[in-house]
């Protein structure tokens, strides 16, 4: 990461366990107000650009 993409903010790879997080809050009612109608990314910064 620190060779390929020295501009993520995260400088090193997410852990599985972090994707799950995120997976089990967006499908809790926790995320029912707060997150709507929202793309999001969980790569860490590893992806450059999302290109349609």
């Amino acid at each position: 990461m620190r060779l390929h993409r020295p501009q993520s903010l995260l400088r090193r790879l997410i852990e599985p366990k972090q994707i799950a997080n995120i997976v089990a809050y967006l499908a809790s009612a926790l995320a029912l107000a707060t997150t709507t109608r929202a793309a999001v990314r969980v790569d860490g910064g590893y992806i450059y650009a999302i290109l349609p």
